[in-house]
């Protein structure tokens, strides 16, 4: 789905790429609570925690400028901040990080906003908000906007971050939006994003995105309350009609997209519902995934994968504000892809989910199996040819359990070493162990299009030829006449 990744000259497209990001910046601050430093104030009953660790990170739209720059965006910051401490650590990080903050303007007497959350044994336990609720002066945006204009053409696309709902105390208000809407009509060929709170419903002529709770909320706001039955999504085709694109993230279950070409596709990756996770900053995440996508020209579907990609991997950093740089990126990318030659080893329910990734994608998979100890030049005969048949080939090896009741002996080399041995070949994709005597099984649960045999077989009834034809997938005999032998070699090294 994301092949453009493959190309190397994607790497240089996404650094060369330039993005503006307008909205509430924050500070996140996180603190650590060490329970074994406890202590009990006895004169108002209550528990002291002790926090001896503390960390701060750019939050709001800090965070969509942390995560652009760590996958290489050259990234233009545009917003309010007040001259107090939290202000100037908010501008000095994004400043260290690379980002342009001229933009980032400071007005006297603005509190800047700021998260703090506790963080106890991996989870945070309470949070806290500090934010600004004085009024922005119109004549404030007018800087913003005027800046903004002056280095549009300098850039690829903008992010319009709407933090809070409060309107008249942050920087996207109805004014400012007025004034977006205008210039993305003056430069049709600049991506603009708005990811809104509570305010998706007032822009036009651009890309929208929320999560499915801010959009209830916005349904509500215009008093189209969901009746009992009625579904959200229904009502998606109202907001994207008048834009160019409706994302709506779903949490685990992903993207919904909609517009004019395109009518509520779920675009959905991993689910690590059943592992720790830390969903602060996921929709940040799947922001930056979603306007890089764009501004490369990948479609909405591409670009909602990008996003969730980009969320998933950030979800699984417990207790700060997650990010992922270009090399993790692709790296994942290579895994959906099936092409990442240091994850070729995996287990077969982990190997069923990459081929059902992978028959999305119009990929012919191609299985064999074996014990493969010692591998010999007939093995790579065998495994090469059966590549070709394909553009995936899995490769299913007996365990050590597997071999010592086909052969009642144990293997030469254990099934970690085997499996490593064949990883390192460039015809195998997909590697796992497995502890019956035959593949039937394996056959019967997996969505592959042809197994493989070695033509020395070709006399012998295997369980794995019935598995296929209950199953109507292809079975093949592969290779000449056996001429190497692992047994033969075992016995001339006396092994």
């Amino acid at each position: 789905m994301l092949d453009i990744f493959l190309d190397s000259s994607t790497n240089k497209k996404i650094k060369n790429l330039k993005i503006a990001v307008v909205g509430d910046f924050c500070l996140d601050e996180y603190l650590y609570i060490d329970h074994k430093l406890d202590t009990y104030a006895d004169y108002a009953e209550l528990d002291i925690y002790q926090v001896p660790k503390k960390d701060i990170y750019p939050g709001g739209a800090g965070n969509i400028v942390k995560n652009l720059l760590k996958l290489g965006v050259s990234v233009y910051c545009f917003g309010f901040i007040g001259e107090d401490g939290t202000g100037y650590d908010t501008k000095n990080y994004l400043k260290s990080m690379g980002a342009n903050v001229n933009g980032l303007y400071e007005i006297d007497g603005m509190i800047t906003n700021k998260y703090i959350r506790t963080i106890s044994n991996k989870y945070t336990i309470n949070e806290l908000l500090i934010c600004e609720n004085k009024n922005i002066e119109s004549s404030a945006i007018n800087t913003i906007y005027t800046y903004l204009n002056k280095i549009i053409n300098e850039i690829d696309g903008i992010i319009l971050l709407e933090q809070f709902d409060k309107d008249d105390f942050i920087i996207i208000n109805d004014y400012f939006r007025e004034l977006i809407i205008e210039l993305s009509y003056k430069h049709a060929d600049k991506i603009f994003l708005a990811d809104s709170k509570n305010n998706i419903d007032k822009y036009e002529n651009i890309y929208i995105k929320c999560n499915k709770y801010e959009f209830k909320n916005t349904l509500r706001k215009n008093d189209l309350e969901l009746k009992i039955g009625e579904n959200i999504f229904e009502y998606m085709r109202i907001y994207a009609s008048k834009n160019k694109g409706f994302f709506l993230t779903v949490g685990g279950d992903g993207v919904i997209v909609q517009s004019d070409n395109i009518n509520l596709l779920n675009v959905k990756y991993k689910s690590l519902s059943n592992e720790i996770i830390d969903t602060c900053g996921a929709g940040d995440s799947a922001t930056v995934g979603i306007i890089i996508g764009l501004c490369l020209k990948l479609d909405m579907c591409q670009s909602a994968m990008l996003g969730n990609i980009i969320a998933f991997l950030t979800i699984q950093q417990i207790g700060k504000t997650g990010e992922v740089n270009l090399y993790e990126l692709l790296k994942e990318i290579k895994i959906l892809n099936g092409t990442d030659q240091n994850n070729k080893i995996s287990t077969l329910d982990n190997t069923s989910s990459v081929i059902n990734r992978l028959k999305t994608q119009n990929k012919r998979i191609v299985m064999c199996c074996g014990c493969f100890d010692i591998l010999h030049i007939g093995h790579l005969e065998y495994l090469s040819e059966s590549k070709q048949q394909g553009d995936i080939l899995i490769v299913a090896v007996n365990s050590d359990l597997s071999y010592k009741n086909i052969k009642n002996k144990s293997p030469v080399f254990p099934v970690n070493v085997r499996m490593s041995l064949l990883s390192g070949l460039e015809c195998v994709d997909y590697i796992f162990s497995f502890d019956d005597d035959n593949c039937s099984s394996i056959i019967d649960s997996l969505n592959i299009d042809l197994f493989c045999v070695g033509i020395d077989k070709a006399n012998i009834p295997m369980k794995e030829q019935l598995a296929c034809e209950r199953r109507n997938i292809e079975f093949k005999y592969i290779g000449s006449k056996k001429i190497y032998s692992s047994n033969e070699i075992k016995h001339i090294l006396n092994l």
